[in-house]
């Protein structure tokens, strides 16, 4: 999810799902990471939206 401040708008990402038939921990990283790229992903699409 990312909040756009100046143009007031919330957009949600795409559903990461949790797969338990991998080690917990591998997976905490892994859903970390798909969120990080997503809200920088977000950040940049609404950027060029609203310069």
């Amino acid at each position: 999810m990312f909040a756009h401040k100046e143009s007031k708008t919330i957009t949600f990402g795409q559903e990461i799902r949790y797969d338990p038939s991998h080690p917990d921990i591998e997976e905490r990283e892994r859903i970390c990471r798909e969120a990080e790229q997503q809200m920088h992903d977000l950040y940049e699409r609404a950027c060029r939206k609203h310069p």
